[in-house]
């Protein structure tokens, strides 16, 4: 696991852990897929699968619409026992920064290695 100083001004956070940018993520995700994924099954006449994951196509449409450099959200991450158990959950586990352009906010002197192994 690394940590590392991450600079940005307040306006630049899409924070996604609050009940405002969760309505906002929903109302791009929903823009998304009527725009680009409707039209697309209509002409093509198709479905979506359950295991599509639309997350990073409705972040680069959301980046279009508003201005945002750091997202902050809550995520499930499967670890090697719910992998290999077959356990689906649809429960955070993981706060997630996701940073656009790294080298214009990370402070690369600033990482460290606070812990090593493997994850359960």
């Amino acid at each position: 696991m690394l940590k590392a100083v991450i600079k940005f001004n307040r306006n630049e956070l899409w924070d996604l852990t609050t009940d405002v940018g969760k309505k906002q993520f929903y109302y791009l995700r929903n823009d998304y897929l009527q725009d680009k994924i409707c039209k697309k099954l209509k002409s093509r006449n198709s479905e979506i699968r359950n295991e599509d994951n639309f997350d990073s196509a409705v972040f680069d449409h959301a980046k279009k619409k508003i201005k945002f450099e750091v997202v902050k959200a809550d995520f499930y991450i499967k670890f090697t026992f719910e992998r290999i158990q077959r356990i689906i959950s649809r429960f955070p586990n993981t706060r997630v920064l996701r940073v656009s352009n790294p080298d214009n906010y990370i402070d690369k002197s600033s990482i460290q290695v606070v812990w090593t192994g493997g994850i359960k």
